[in-house]
């Protein structure tokens, strides 16, 4: 049980005198989620320390924790200290706080970190707004980030808009024929970043994955979690950034339940056929499929920084109505 090594930990970060050991401690808790709930009060001091490492672990672990511990009291002293650290003198350790308050699923601040001066951070806030709704606030901040005068800032708001779809066509046509306003060229972006992404008949939509087993079969023990994605899965239309073939990629989100030990898995298409990775940064598994009218069909393979032969699996995607289960990201503390 996790929870008993809290009170050790939360030792260690508060008075160990080496710090990396401190930094390691503060980390773990971090790791423990709702179970270090009790670690919150050593750990908030820490965003204050003189250490600017130990502030950006601090600001992890408080992301990884997250809100909810069941003290509004306590949550709202936690989100005001990230709030905080977004003006810390150090460059990383504000971004170590934007990623927490986006742990917190706090959007409103996210938007208010849009207007930083930090262009990282700026720009930053607006490729993360993408995993929240399209809220008025969320969607008003970005349209206005659209004439921002910095150039990073200006693409992220536009792929963020564009992921959105529908919900804010009508608004991004309007915006991109207004030739006298600063956001004409970004809501144009935004366009045809909207119909790039929709333009897969898969966008959007969510599949039920089954696969044959693995030939050869190869006891691989516990790494075999590299090897298995989830099997209900949601194509998104959030830009994923990775080395791919095709002009963009997306998100490839699970439907129900967490992300496996890859995060979320990205896909990109050519006409009728798709690929979608999950990936560790090392090893994991790649899926070309073909899209038919009814369903997806194809073949998976592994990939390993080991030397292990490559395996390959039949796969068929069954589509399936998303239903509720559906969101723009899973319950999960993995970004990419």
């Amino acid at each position: 049980d996790g929870a008993r090594a809290v009170p050790a930990l939360r030792e260690m970060a508060a008075h160990d005198r080496n710090q990396f050991a401190r930094s390691k401690a503060v980390q773990s808790l971090g790791y423990m989620r709702h179970a270090a709930c009790s670690a919150l009060p050593t750990l908030i001091p820490l965003v204050h320390h003189r250490d600017p490492h130990l502030r950006a672990s601090a600001l992890g672990a408080l992301g990884g924790i997250g809100l909810g511990c069941g003290d509004r009291a306590q949550d709202s002293v936690t989100l005001a200290t990230a709030a905080r650290a977004l003006k810390d003198p150090i460059s990383y350790v504000r971004f170590f706080a934007l990623r927490a308050i986006d742990e917190f699923d706090h959007a409103s601040l996210l938007v208010s970190a849009l207007r930083s001066r930090d262009d990282t951070i700026a720009a930053t806030a607006a490729k993360l707004l993408a995993l929240h709704e399209p809220t008025d606030t969320v969607v008003s901040g970005l349209f206005a980030a659209l004439g921002d005068r910095r150039r990073r800032v200006r693409i992220e708001a536009a792929h963020s808009l564009g992921s959105f779809g529908a919900t804010v066509r009508a608004a991004l046509v309007e915006a991109a024929a207004d030739s006298a306003s600063s956001r004409a060229a970004g809501a144009r972006a935004a366009l045809r970043y909207l119909e790039y992404s929709i333009a897969s008949p898969v966008a959007g939509h969510c599949y039920r994955l089954e696969m044959t087993h693995w030939v050869p079969e190869i006891d691989v023990g516990g790494d075999s979690i590299f090897t298995s994605p989830p099997r209900l899965i949601r194509f998104s239309t959030v830009k994923f950034d990775a080395p791919s073939l095709y002009p963009m990629s997306f998100r490839v989100e699970p439907l129900a339940g967490r992300y496996t030990v890859h995060g979320p898995g990205y896909w990109g298409y050519s006409g009728d056929s798709l690929h979608i990775t999950w990936s560790t940064g090392f090893s994991g598994l790649g899926m070309r499929l073909h899209i038919t009218r009814d369903t997806l069909a194809g073949t998976a393979s592994t990939f390993w920084d080991v030397g292990r032969a490559e395996q390959t699996a039949g796969v068929r995607g069954i589509p399936i109505e998303c239903g509720d289960l559906a969101r723009r990201r899973a319950g999960s503390r993995v970004r990419q």
